[in-house]
């Protein structure tokens, strides 16, 4: 289903910086968090979007290059 935000409730979604993504990714799934997203390469990391029971966010993200830098002079 497509997510969609009600006026009751506001979904978390959080950015996890962890070491190696793939393992990390078992990890979420072997918790119950599924994958909506595949895994993206950027410039400043490779993240995959994951989604809980409850429909909140967690993105596995090991930075690479400039990490958070990179992010901050991304263009938008």
């Amino acid at each position: 289903q497509p997510r969609h935000c009600g006026c009751h409730w506001t979904p978390l979604h959080l950015d996890v910086v962890v070491p190696l993504l793939e393992p990390a990714l078992a990890r979420a799934e072997a918790a119950g968090m599924r994958p909506e997203t595949g895994i993206r390469e950027t410039a400043w990391g490779r993240l995959v979007t994951t989604a809980d029971p409850s429909d909140h966010r967690r993105c596995p993200l090991p930075f690479t290059g400039d990490g958070h830098d990179g992010i901050a002079r991304a263009p938008a």
